[in-house]
């Protein structure tokens, strides 16, 4: 049976901790971490957190307690998540923009008009090859990563969802994609 580990964050103590699930035996802490809800996520490249009191996301590597990188963004962000690949990070902020991140540089890559509300849940998809977007304006999107990409390079030109789900009534609360 392969080993499992759960990562588990209380926001108000300041400290997120990464436990074996079998064992229950503590692996790894991260501090000054404080995400928001659904701004927590993990990836092969370390952890990523949406802080939930500043527009900054963290990003902790495996191995250091403190965070690697800081980056601010020009807004309060709600969500993030990270691609499988640790390649890119995807945060969603609260004016309803998400935001694409180039993580071994920390570049912003795209910033787009996505949702109406503010976006509060995002999944990667399909091992990587999509991303889902979900928000207070009970609308879900899926973004292909290509065209995400490629919009990046051409200013200018917003990309397009390519399937969007309208028939919720309430906001979109989570989002997960097997």
């Amino acid at each position: 049976m392969a080993d499992h580990a759960l990562l588990a964050c209380a926001s108000s103590k300041g400290v997120c901790s990464l436990v074996q699930c079998g064992s229950q035996r503590l692996l790894h802490t991260f501090k000054q971490c404080a995400p928001c809800v659904n701004g927590l996520c993990a990836g092969e490249a370390g952890v990523i957190a949406v802080d939930k009191a500043k527009s900054f996301l963290h990003m902790w590597s495996w191995s250091k307690e403190a965070p690697e990188y800081r980056c601010q963004a020009v807004e309060r962000l709600a969500c993030a998540t990270l691609t499988r690949d640790g390649l890119h990070v995807v945060a969603g902020a609260h004016s309803g923009k998400l935001y694409l991140w180039e993580l071994a540089s920390g570049r912003l890559l795209l910033p787009w008009d996505a949702h109406f509300k503010a976006v509060t849940a995002l999944a990667c998809v399909c091992l990587d090859g999509f991303l889902l977007s979900g928000g207070d304006d009970a609308i879900i999107f899926a973004w292909s990563f290509a065209s995400l990409l490629s919009a990046a390079g051409a200013a200018g030109t917003p990309p397009q969802p390519l399937r969007t789900w309208t028939a919720h009534t309430l906001g979109i609360r989570a989002l997960t994609a097997a």
